[in-house]
């Protein structure tokens, strides 16, 4: 069985970072790790021939593959689409006589009819479509029926073995709380669904600083121009590591209302590194995490709440470090790379 993955982007440049050891193995959804695990999967590669011009512009805007991608299509088996819903793919797919994946394509469900209706011809061409999130996959059910036949959910996973030399390094083998700054916390997040007015709140409340790792773009003037507030970006993993270290705690803040798993890689990595997490309570990540086990949960949008839970980590030093030795051990046996992977080969040899 041949597995082609198609990504929107061409996925080279992060293979070469993931085989120089400058990216974690979870990069590309598993990919990398079944690929270096001798499993039958390839990628798709550039999406497009041509880089200019009408044709190129008129290819990307309906996400047409260009004949390189369709050749490759042509001898697979399954083709795996990677991050998004596609009605355009999912013809030519069904058209070439492929199996058709679609695989952590859902985030917001779409609300304007036309697009409504593109979602629904989209995931009844495919054989599976695949979230990381049971409660997510019940609300998509609930509006599109036919993922009752076809949804079906994995754990996501992460390599919490590319993170543990960093740690090592930064500790020294001493504690997970060495060089840690108490009035310093971490915030990681380029999605549209985080709330970083809240968090900004929070920080004035409690007159402290935060690393905030997003595109600038993505945040409104008046939190960009806070003083609570150092905005980086386009880090390497080693200098987001550095970041990590010197917090107290890493801050998910997500909108209310949000059902997939934004803030789940932010949370994992947070916790691979031994920093505790403050994160948006909400269903689907209650799912993996566990309040005062393995995180701190806060109320969406609730300020408030969110202090109280910087505070509990300030004063109770006990709390710290039972959140980051269990939260630790968790990724180590729960959510792997190897777990995602193989979920996910699971589901795809299922429809064979």
């Amino acid at each position: 069985m041949n597995i082609v993955f198609d990504f929107i982007r061409s996925p080279e440049a992060r293979l070469k970072q993931v085989e120089s050891g400058l990216a974690p193995r979870e990069s590309l959804l598993g990919y990398h790790w079944l690929k270096t695990n001798n499993f039958p999967v390839s990628e798709s590669g550039s999406r497009h021939n041509i880089k200019r011009g009408f044709i190129y512009f008129v290819r990307k805007w309906i996400d047409l593959p260009s004949l390189m991608v369709l050749q490759q299509w042509r001898k697979a088996d399954v083709v795996v689409v990677a991050t998004r819903l596609s009605l355009v793919i999912a013809l030519v797919v069904k058209l070439l006589g492929k199996k058709l994946v679609f695989y952590d394509a859902m985030q917001h469900q779409p609300r304007s009819w036309h697009r409504r209706c593109l979602a629904r011809m989209s995931i009844g061409l495919a054989d599976r479509v695949i979230f990381f999130s049971a409660n997510q996959l019940k609300k998509w059910q609930h509006n599109f029926p036919v993922l009752k036949g076809n949804g079906t959910n994995i754990p996501y996973g992460i390599d919490a073995q590319f993170y543990a030399p960093m740690v090592s390094r930064f500790t020294n083998m001493v504690s997970p709380l060495t060089n840690r700054t108490e009035d310093q916390l971490i915030s990681v997040g380029r999605d549209t669904h985080r709330d970083f007015a809240t968090l900004v709140s929070a920080l004035e409340s409690l007159n402290m600083q935060l690393i905030l790792v997003t595109q600038s773009y993505l945040i409104d003037d008046s939190i960009r121009e806070s003083s609570h507030i150092t905005i980086a970006d386009d880090l390497s993993y080693q200098e987001l590591a550095g970041y990590y270290n010197q917090s107290a705690a890493t801050v998910v803040p997500i909108i209310e209302g949000t059902s997939h798993l934004s803030g789940i890689r932010a949370a994992m990595e947070s916790m691979a590194m031994k920093v505790p997490v403050i994160i948006t309570r909400n269903d689907s990540l209650e799912e993996y995490f566990n309040h005062t086990e393995t995180v701190l949960f806060y109320q969406a949008e609730d300020v408030a709440s969110l202090v109280s839970a910087i505070a509990t980590l300030r004063t109770e030093k006990p709390t710290v470090e039972r959140l980051t030795d269990r939260a630790y051990k968790m990724l180590a046996e729960k959510f792997t790379v190897e777990a995602m992977a193989l979920a996910l080969i699971s589901e795809i040899e299922s429809i064979r």
